[in-house]
């Protein structure tokens, strides 16, 4: 995945309105391209992801401690019970700061080559945690679905939407306004909907 060769901007912003305000950017790469949200990550993931390390760091201290302060009993019970609880606090940390490493933004990747899309979660240092891969022939309609939020001239009225023909789920891959998004639903549907005669349909 370092093998992005360049990123363009995936909507063009009104006069005087700043690039970090647009709904979504695609990164071209050789096997296709990756959309991701432009806007900051959300706040109750970051303070879950804070609170993640927090205590991961705990178990894994708690875990060390086990075995630093000198054994008050020397039994072999004593011994038992000292790695069964390392073990388990090793492994909650373990989990915890799992979490709190993974990421929180998302994004979708549309792999042409292999005729594949993939959900995926990075985090700061450029490491993907892989939540979803679809293939294309899965895919039975890009559209372009209403909020619930209130509509106004800065809001982010609709969501672009890929349904999955087996399943009945969905993948939100984007949203905003339905005039800055309606470029991208035309790209993904002449890439993925492969022997579809389906057209992209707004259901806004």
């Amino acid at each position: 995945m370092s093998d992005i060769t360049s990123s363009i901007t995936g909507a063009k912003a009104p006069a005087g309105q700043a690039s970090s305000e647009h709904p979504y950017k695609i990164e071209e790469t050789h096997w296709g391209y990756i959309i991701g949200a432009t806007g900051s990550a959300g706040r109750g993931i970051a303070v879950a992801q804070t609170l993640s390390l927090l205590i991961g760091a705990g178990f894994l201290a708690a875990a060390i401690s086990l075995w630093l302060f000198p054994a008050l009993v020397f039994g072999v019970d004593a011994l038992f019970m000292r790695f069964f609880a390392t073990v388990l606090f090793g492994s909650m940390s373990a989990l915890f700061l799992w979490y709190a490493s993974r990421g929180v933004r998302s994004e979708v990747q549309i792999d042409n080559s292999r005729g594949e899309i993939r959900e995926v979660i990075r985090n700061k240092a450029g490491k993907m945690t892989l939540l979803g891969s679809y293939g294309f022939d899965s895919v039975g309609g890009v559209f372009l679905e209403p909020t619930d939020k209130p509509k106004d001239s800065n809001s982010k009225d609709s969501n672009l939407v890929l349904r999955y023909r087996s399943t009945g789920g969905s993948l939100v891959v984007a949203s905003g306004r339905k005039t800055d998004l309606a470029e991208l639903r035309d790209r993904i549907s002449r890439d993925v909907m492969i022997g579809s005669e389906d057209a992209p349909t707004d259901a806004v």
